[in-house]
């Protein structure tokens, strides 16, 4: 195979590790002064999220930065608030490219399950990564732990049947139960300044039909 780009819009960035590792101990500083907001919002009993952009921008490009450590100063960060009110997104990019240099589910899932969020926000639509959910046959998700799989693709203008949003919401029932599953996106609709990948008419047409087929799944 020819060599690719790791994405539609970059060529394969390697970080060297003395780089990475500045990158994950500012993170730790600037999660520290997040942590005081989060508290905030803990208190409201609002839900947090968390993005893991790590995963694309870092460790996929510099195996030599553990992720272990990453997800410590992730823990180290969000120390103190409930997990139940924390989400915690795995992302390889939102965007339209080959993919084919992502890092596989299979290969890290024991290191992200060590996370403290209770909620695992997975890209699991896309067709780079829709095969993985079988992955939770053979390992079990932890008890206070729940997953909100991608069953909407966010880098494409097709708006995915209702049926087909239930066959993938079904899928990840019958391996943890309905009760630690919530429907989700692969990613969001609008997660930089400039053009949008999907049209904003389409975007909520997707979402209606997330809604639909979650109606159908239940």
């Amino acid at each position: 195979m020819s060599k690719l780009p790791a994405s539609c819009c970059e060529a394969r960035l390697l970080v060297p590790a003395a780089v990475a590792a500045l990158v994950v101990e500012v993170g730790i500083v600037v999660g520290r002064l997040h942590h005081q907001l989060g508290v905030g919002l803990a208190d409201a009993s609002v839900h947090l999220g968390v993005d893991r952009l790590g995963l694309y921008m870092l460790h996929a490009r510099d195996p030599a930065v553990p992720l272990a450590d990453s997800i410590g100063a992730l823990n180290d960060a969000i120390a103190g608030l409930p997990s139940e009110r924390v989400r915690f997104h795995v992302c390889w990019g939102n965007n339209e490219g080959p993919h084919h240099l992502d890092i596989e589910l299979k290969d890290i899932l024991d290191v992200l399950l060590t996370a403290q969020p209770a909620g695992l926000v997975l890209e699991s639509c896309n067709p780079r990564h829709g095969h993985e959910w079988k992955l939770f046959a053979a390992s079990k998700l932890p008890d206070e732990k729940y997953v909100v799989p991608g069953v909407i693709d966010t880098t494409t203008n097709f708006i995915e049947h209702p049926e087909l949003v239930a066959q993938r919401i079904r899928q990840w029932v019958d391996l943890v139960g309905s009760e630690r599953v919530i429907a989700g996106t692969d990613c969001g609709f609008a997660t930089w300044a400039g053009p949008r990948r999907v049209v904003p008419s389409i975007a909520w047409a997707k979402l209606e039909s997330l809604v639909a087929g979650a109606r159908l799944a239940s």
